[in-house]
């Protein structure tokens, strides 16, 4: 009797332990068919496998079949690109997601590129309809090689979202974005990396001159205007406002001459937008507002917009040098609304004396408070937009780079917001600097066979000697 009793209690045992394994079983079966969205946690510093509010969103507003074939021969896929694209899955019924064998099928890479054997490697196509991208995996990465020869260092940037999430905007898209930026003005060049990024999030960047074509171009969705040296003329403001006045967009931004006078015909033209220039350099009193130790370095707080939000919850900061500060007028014409972007401080100091001034401190001349760096203009009536800030160097290589590249991200969030691009507002790049955890082979095996025998085969021998002793009793 009391050894059926003792075999009815080892057989529950038994059985609970069958059930628990069933169980564990059942769990990992089912975490298996979950997406990696849901299993999987980003501890990156930088979120390098978080897809952004943006995608998430473009993905889950599929309403056409999209088709992410990624060419890679089996073992050489890449880690990083493995754990993003398991993001993307599962996102949407709409996009779907197949591997290609390059050496299974040699032929199929032919339809999207001729890169073959390792230029191909880990390269994607995308595919809605007739409409295709190929996405060549070096594209996936940004590499800044400036301070290199100063320091031996680079910045190496992981871009995979951003090109993946572009490809798949391109393909559903119908018409794609065309800027125009002026040139005849002695304006700055946009920067390579600006314009990279530009075309990047589908949006074709052309540059015209009033001399050589006499009007704005016809397919031209947005302008840009960025440091003219001289005022524009009166005929072309008035094609400016012309082009406004039927909807069109301008990214403005103006930079200080050396007397910190102003472009009259420009200033004036934004004057009707609701908006002042005034003459003179911006310079904070408090460290807090500027950098490198220079007043007039500035370091705006960021106002929440959708242009900037994307910077802000990065923490990021912009810097802009030599900087004029602006005011809104307390009753803008109707229809029209103004949105601050980013502000100085409400002790900065406008000085009236530009690149003259003999000091940092407020002095007669001088104007005192907040003022407005950036703006984003929107116009009821026409359907006009302009974004417009008070400094060149938000479009400045060295100064971005400096930053982090913040500085470009808001510019180029300008365009996205002007061009209704509003799923490619984001945070574009992505730094892979960060440290691995380096373990020594030796010291890997000792984990693996404490972790995988040892521990396992302890909790059995526990679970034997309880066993075997309630059998006793």
């Amino acid at each position: 009797m009391k050894n059926d009793k003792a075999f009815r209690i080892g057989g529950y045992s038994v059985l609970a332990v069958l059930l628990a394994l069933a169980i564990l079983v059942g769990v990992n079966v089912l975490a298996a068919k979950l997406p990696a969205s849901v299993t999987q946690i980003d501890l990156t510093g930088a979120s390098l496998f978080t897809l952004s509010d943006q995608t998430v969103n473009l993905i889950k507003g599929l309403d056409k079949d999209v088709e992410l074939y990624w060419m890679v021969t089996a073992g050489n896929e890449d880690p990083k690109l493995q754990l993003l694209i398991d993001k993307f899955d599962g996102l949407s019924d709409h996009l779907r997601i197949t591997h290609v064998d390059p050496k299974v099928n040699p032929d199929f890479s032919s339809m999207f590129t001729d890169n073959v054997g390792e230029d191909l490697e880990n390269s994607i196509a995308v595919v809605c309809g007739d409409k295709s991208q190929y996405l060549d995996y070096m594209d996936m990465f940004d590499i800044d090689l400036s301070h290199y020869y100063e320091d031996g260092k680079y910045d190496y940037k992981f871009a995979g979202e951003d090109v993946i999430a572009a490809g798949v905007d391109y393909v559903i898209r119908e018409n794609l974005p065309v800027v125009y930026a002026t040139t005849g003005h002695g304006e700055e060049a946009i920067p390579g990396i600006y314009q990279t990024m530009i075309k990047r999030d589908n949006i074709d960047f052309k540059s015209f001159s009033f001399l050589d074509n006499g009007e704005i171009p016809e397919d031209c969705d947005a302008l840009i205007i960025h440091a003219p040296k001289s005022d524009f003329s009166d005929d072309e403001i008035a094609k400016v406002k012309a082009f406004l006045s039927k909807g069109g967009k301008l990214l403005l931004s103006t930079g200080a001459s050396n007397d910190g006078s102003l472009l009259v015909n420009i200033t004036e033209m934004m004057k009707e937008y609701g908006v002042t220039l005034h003459k003179g350099i911006i310079v904070e009193p408090s460290e807090e507002n500027y950098a490198y130790q220079s007043p007039y370095y500035i370091v705006p707080q960021l106002i929440t917009h959708e242009i900037t939000t994307p910077v802000r919850d990065h923490n990021y900061k912009v810097m802009l040098p030599i900087t004029q500060g602006m005011t809104k007028e307390e009753n803008p014409p109707e229809g029209i609304e103004i949105e601050r972007l980013m502000v100085t401080s409400e002790q900065a100091v406008s000085k009236a004396d530009g690149f003259s001034m003999h000091s940092y401190d407020k002095e007669e001349g001088d104007e005192e408070g907040q003022f407005l760096i950036g703006v984003a203009i929107s116009d009821s009536n026409t359907g006009a937009q302009i974004v417009w800030y008070s400094s060149a160097y938000i479009a400045d290589y060295d100064t971005n780079i400096r930053v982090s590249g913040a500085n470009q991200e808001v510019y180029v969030n300008s365009l996205n917001w002007m061009c209704d691009a509003h799923s490619s507002i984001a945070i574009h790049q992505k730094d892979l600097g960060y440290n691995y955890l380096t373990i020594p082979s030796s010291v890997g095996n000792i984990m693996t066979v404490v972790l995988v025998a040892v521990i396992p085969l302890l909790y059995f021998l526990v679970g034997l000697v309880i066993t075997l002793r309630r059998q006793r009793k």
